[in-house]
């Protein structure tokens, strides 16, 4: 009988488990205008107007450079717009084109990477949002190196881009 009993407990307490783990790891995924899912997910990353210093041990050493350098790669989904955003450092200009139906490309003349992890992939397409992948590459020309940021989607949107101080922001639609 007793151990009817320990089994029965054993059981409710793995079925309240896997009920609350199905909870927490479903929801919007999606930034609200303050950030709070940050918090709330204790991101170390950079944040657009809310952390410009990244809390990661190998982006934390001062730097002067005389090259444009890409510091960060980012993606933000909002409710009716993805974000993808670059952090630079140093001067810099770039060129944003639409080379097909579902890609958008960042290229940033003369700029390096600042780590190797900055040229690691962003798989989005579990989001709910037209981002399907951000790719990052090195490219050498006879003008000299330039890193291209491509943004694959996964159908052909619209999409607005800018610079604000040191960032470049690009816009993609979410139709719904």
């Amino acid at each position: 009988m007793m151990k009817l009993a320990v089994v029965s407990i054993m059981t409710i307490f793995c079925v309240q488990g896997f009920a609350q783990q199905k909870k927490t790891t479903t929801g919007g995924g999606v930034v609200d205008e303050n950030g709070t899912v940050y918090v709330k997910q204790h991101y170390k990353g950079v944040i657009p107007g809310i952390r410009d210093v990244p809390d990661v041990p190998s982006k934390k050493h001062p730097k002067k450079v005389d090259h444009p350098v890409v510091e960060w790669i980012g993606f933000q989904p909002y409710k009716d717009y993805s974000r993808v955003f670059v952090q630079m450092l140093g001067q810099f200009t770039f060129v944003v084109n639409k080379t097909t139906d579902k890609e958008i490309d960042i290229t940033i003349p003369g700029a390096t990477l600042d780590t190797r992890n900055d040229a690691r992939e962003l798989v989005t397409f579990r989001f709910d949002t037209q981002v399907n992948l951000v790719k990052t590459t090195l490219v050498k020309t006879d003008a000299g190196k330039s890193v291209v940021i491509k943004i694959l989607l996964k159908k052909n949107v619209g999409y607005l881009f800018r610079q604000s101080g040191k960032y470049i922001f690009v816009d993609v639609e979410n139709p719904h």
